[in-house]
């Protein structure tokens, strides 16, 4: 099996191949791409991956695998593919003709990359390939990366439909009901209020899913405060991670501590919450990972992952 620690670039050399003058890139690339959207119709896996070289990498993030994950070489693309493909169920791939174009990065290194676009079942999502020459004249897949952009049914709200009505009059008693969450009850809770957590509660907000932020501390982002000298944001309209929240109107009740035994609070207090995703957005200690790792944890149905027993940032290959 390859491994990705001996991946190599695609260089002419070593593909014994060359580029013609009379390269036509935008049908080189619509030709490999019907050719894999009929593969794809008909859940041919051993065609799909013959229009890839030996050590060609597959990069997926959640459209087909509801996961990060990265598959080089053919033989995991060809499981991959056995695995997942039929159960995607992808449809309407489209190449976006306009970016298709031939790049050199290196005087030795040539490849062919296109955007296109596809469906699947739950959502809306987007790809890029790149094709490098082969020796016997034909293009292939040296990379391809399929990404979800959008879920069926849950828009953002943003643009067009983003709220045109200004609520001059009634704000404030909206953000109380909101806050207090009288006429609807989170879907999500985020425990840690600082720039990842504000980050992810803001996208969730903006696809129509009420979002509950919790944090230790009485101001947003006062981990920065007492971790950095300085914060600068880039946004000249907010000054500070508060009016990041004001801004977006995130809903995030302050002074709500955040212990070890928090959880099991907002469990007992929200019991109508049957499956609620709680995200952690925290920096934890040795007895908070013990917490995580108490056999208590499976009352919450929790996947949990701890920095600390993440050494290097190297790709997920299984």
């Amino acid at each position: 099996m390859a491994s990705i620690r001996d991946a190599t670039l695609p260089t002419l050399d070593r593909l014994q191949a060359s580029v013609a003058d009379d390269l036509d890139v935008q049908a080189t690339a619509q030709g490999w791409i019907d050719n894999f959207s009929q593969f794809v119709r008909t859940a041919d896996v051993e065609g799909i991956c013959n229009l890839f070289i030996d050590d060609a990498f597959w990069r997926d993030i959640l459209a087909l695998t509801w996961d990060f994950r990265t598959f080089y070489g053919k033989q995991l693309i060809h499981k991959f593919l056995v695995d997942r493909l039929a159960q995607a169920n992808i449809s309407s791939i489209k190449l976006d003709v306009t970016s298709a174009m031939l790049l050199r990065p290196y005087s030795d290194v040539a490849w062919i990359q296109s955007f296109f676009k596809f469906e699947t079942p739950v959502g809306y999502a987007s790809g890029i390939f790149r094709l490098v020459p082969t020796s016997s004249g034909d293009w292939k897949g040296h990379a391809i990366f399929t990404n979800l952009e959008d879920l069926r049914g849950f828009p953002e709200h943003i643009g067009a439909l983003r709220a045109q009505d200004p609520n001059f009059d009634d704000w404030r008693e909206k953000r109380r009901r909101e806050i207090e969450c009288e006429d609807e009850d989170p879907k999500v809770i985020v425990v840690g209020g600082g720039q990842s957590g504000l980050m992810v509660a803001a996208r969730l907000k903006s696809l129509g899913l009420k979002t509950l932020v919790i944090d230790e501390n009485a101001r947003l982002g006062h981990i920065w405060r007492s971790r950095y000298g300085s914060l600068t944001l880039h946004d000249t309209v907010c000054k500070s991670l508060s009016d990041i929240h004001i801004a977006v109107r995130l809903l995030t009740p302050w002074g709500t501590r955040v212990r070890s035994h928090a959880i099991f609070t907002v469990r007992i207090l929200l019991l109508f919450l049957t499956h609620v995703p709680i995200i952690y957005f925290v920096q934890v200690s040795s007895d908070m990972a013990r917490f995580c790792t108490s056999p208590k944890s499976d009352v919450f149905r929790l996947c949990l992952s701890i920095s600390d027993a993440h050494i290097t940032v190297g790709c997920r290959l299984d």
